[in-house]
């Protein structure tokens, strides 16, 4: 049951919680008229709205509120499928890896398709902004492999922040977790998320990344959890990340 305040609320906002997408989705959805409010095209994303007595659409099909339920999901994503729930043109995305009932939900950052690890899925825009968003800093963190080792000068330099075509990164942390030939391992924790910002960072320096893993988000660890496959995040968890 909706309380007054929780429904006058923002229409996307409205769109996010009621679990038809990511901000970004339903952000892009307005803005191609996709959506309408007592029939009407929206023009503005931050239009005020009333859940409770505005008929809103998307596609033309009537959102429900009363259906609404937030999930939040550990994923442990493989290599080969895409952090996407939104393209006709991926033959394998992060939802194939859910039952039914979950696919309402998106994930909160990305994986490129080449790595492997970790990855919240949620239907929840403000937990997933205070996931994503470099300024509640939540630490990031990798294994990778590199195809030499790295040295020392590189080390400090990728710890010190490394210039990308968008700026510079903010410092991050490195651990050395195995360096014997043939296999250069390291762990690596960031709170950005910029796109493919690890491969990019160790790529300015001459430096090929053969895996990359994420581990953890925040205080929450991928475990024992199994390549393909997921559990739901218990409350403390949840709690954890906001």
């Amino acid at each position: 049951m909706f309380t007054s305040e929780q429904s006058d609320k923002t229409l996307v906002k409205a769109l996010v919680e009621a679990g038809c997408g990511s901000r970004r989705q339903m952000t892009d959805a307005i803005r191609d008229g996709r959506v309408k409010v007592n029939g009407i095209v929206a023009e503005a994303f931050t239009a005020r709205i009333n859940s409770l007595k505005d008929e809103i659409t998307l596609d033309d099909k009537v959102i429900s509120y009363s259906s609404s339920k937030y999930e939040y999901i550990l994923l442990n994503k493989p290599v080969g499928y895409q952090c996407t729930t939104d393209d006709p043109h991926s033959e394998k995305t992060v939802l194939d890896l859910l039952p039914d009932e979950l696919r309402n939900t998106y994930p909160a950052g990305r994986l490129d398709t080449d790595s492997r690890g970790l990855v919240i899925m949620t239907n929840d825009g403000d937990f997933t902004y205070k996931v994503t968003h470099p300024k509640f800093n939540k630490d990031k963190e990798y294994l990778i492999r590199t195809h030499r080792p790295l040295t020392s000068d590189d080390r400090k330099k990728l710890e010190n922040g490394i210039e990308l075509e968008e700026g510079t990164t903010s410092p991050a942390k490195i651990k050395i977790i195995k360096v014997s030939a043939p296999v250069f391992q390291y762990s690596i924790t960031i709170h950005e998320g910029r796109k493919r910002q690890i491969r990019r960072m160790f790529a300015s320096l001459d430096y090929k990344i053969i895996d990359l893993q994420r581990i953890r988000i925040g205080k929450i660890t991928i475990g024992d959890l199994q390549e393909g496959s997921w559990r739901k995040l218990n409350h403390s968890e949840i709690e954890s990340l906001k």
